[in-house]
């Protein structure tokens, strides 16, 4: 069983390391910046270097407290750094901000798994929707984990590729219609070197409307060609020639889009990704003006401080401004290599039992719940909780929110906190009920113990 003793970090080091914390340094190799090719002018290379530099320079500096990014941003923020720069984030890093958003990306989504249901009871494979994130976002957060070297099969036992695939099987479904975020499924796929199934071939080809285009514009039809892209050398021989044929449909309905005296795709978000599109798909540059696409459509947005209007943009923009695209995730190589005096003896964290009991002394009515959960040892008993989720997924879920002090409970099993009404969960330890001290976070199970979550009023 993997060890999370790791996920939950101690806030006391995000001060320590917040006073010394020192930006990655921003590479100077303007051949990097060529978006438009061999033919890219050395005015053009040097204006998107310098974009580069203050749009990444911008971009950290938006972290927050916890360093990850806000705005749900904290997958697509990792997934932009990784594409523009492998070495951004590695194991064995001495830029511990870096390793702090990493362990925040890791935070965010195992509280979203901690909500997780199961949507096909009768199946044996546990497919499961994201209360708060739909199959499109859990595509970045894949991409992002992928580039990071996690484990996407067994994210703290989680197989985030089935989940996927569960959802991409359903598709279209209320969070989950459009082709934009088909096609970052199929990239994460594409990226975690998952089997890609003819069915989801056929879903893109069927999707693309006679002239090449997707219904939502031009943006949902560069992600798709990006998503082909990706994926074009493991379609199967019998999709092969229609494959290429809406392909180039997807190629000339782009082109076609390109507004003759502004030479822009739309606005700026649009023209970064017809461009990144238009590079993955091998389209030569001398076949569109690039360099004014880019010049006029791009970098006159940018803004003083380094954005290109907002967050979510900027994200969108980073990559070509290191000549890659989303479908180069593929080829993302971080380096993953554990420093030999950091490897894990696995024996060293043998498993434990632990009781975990759900009791509600506001509404006497309630079943209460015992629960047997096996976790490592060492573990907290936050990290319990996590895996209780996973365990006893139909009988139990919590929702817990990270603040300063580590994480606050806030429901169990559907049943809230009331500030108004003064009732709250609270933690007691052992056969006599003793309070805790600290938060779920600071406790350490220990074998055989039961650890107690009381629903209880303060009025």
């Amino acid at each position: 069983m993997a060890n999370i003793t790791q996920v939950v970090w101690l806030f006391a080091i995000t001060i320590i390391i917040g006073i010394v914390a020192q930006e990655p340094p921003i590479s100077n190799n303007t051949n990097l910046h060529m978006i438009c090719g061999p033919d890219s002018s050395s005015e053009l290379v040097l204006q998107v270097g310098e974009s580069y530099q203050r749009a990444i320079s911008w971009l950290l500096s938006q972290r927050t407290r916890h360093w990850g990014w806000p705005l749900k941003s904290t997958a697509t923020a990792i997934l932009a750094m990784q594409l523009t720069n492998d070495s951004w984030y590695s194991r064995n890093s001495e830029d511990l901000t870096t390793q702090l958003s990493v362990k925040q990306l890791e935070i965010e989504l195992l509280a979203e798994l901690s909500r997780a249901k199961v949507v096909d009871k009768d199946s044996s494979r546990k497919i499961r929707n994201l209360p708060n994130i739909s199959p499109g976002m859990l595509a970045y957060y894949i991409m992002a984990l992928n580039s990071t070297c996690h484990n996407v099969t067994d994210f703290y036992r989680n197989d985030l590729i089935d989940i996927l695939n569960g959802n991409m099987n359903r598709f279209p479904q209320s969070n989950f219609n459009n082709y934009f975020q088909y096609g970052l499924a199929l990239l994460a796929l594409c990226k975690s070197g998952a089997p890609i199934r003819a069915k989801y071939i056929r879903e893109i080809l069927d999707g693309q409307s006679v002239n090449g285009s997707y219904r939502y514009g031009i943006d949902v039809v560069s992600m798709a060609l990006m998503a082909m892209s990706c994926v074009r050398d493991k379609v199967p021989t019998g999709y092969r020639n229609a494959y290429e044929q809406k392909m180039q449909r997807s190629i000339d309905y782009i082109l076609s889009n390109q507004d003759q005296e502004t030479h822009s795709f739309g606005n700026q978000i649009s023209t970064a990704l017809a461009v990144q599109a238009l590079t993955a798909a091998g389209v030569e540059s001398s076949n569109w003006n690039c360099h004014e696409a880019v010049r006029s459509g791009i970098l006159t947005s940018q803004e003083d401080e380094g954005h290109f209007g907002s967050q979510g943009g900027t994200i969108q923009i980073l990559p070509l401004l290191i000549n890659k695209n989303f479908a180069s995730v593929k080829n993302v190589k971080p380096n993953c290599d554990i420093p030999q005096d950091e490897e894990v003896d696995k024996s060293v964290f043998p498993e434990i039992n632990i009781l975990l009991r759900i009791e509600n002394s506001v509404d006497t009515s309630a079943e209460n719940l015992t629960l047997n959960v096996v976790v490592p040892e060492n573990s907290t008993l936050y990290e319990a909780m996590v895996l209780a989720t996973d365990q006893h997924n139909e009988t139990f879920r919590f929702e817990a929110t990270l603040g300063q002090w580590g994480h606050f409970m806030s429901h169990i099993n559907g049943v809230a906190n009331d500030g108004d009404r003064h009732h709250y969960w609270t933690i007691l330890i052992g056969s006599e009920r003793v309070s805790a001290s600290t938060g779920s976070d600071r406790i350490i199970t220990e074998d055989g113990e039961t650890y107690i979550w009381y629903f209880k009023s303060f009025a």
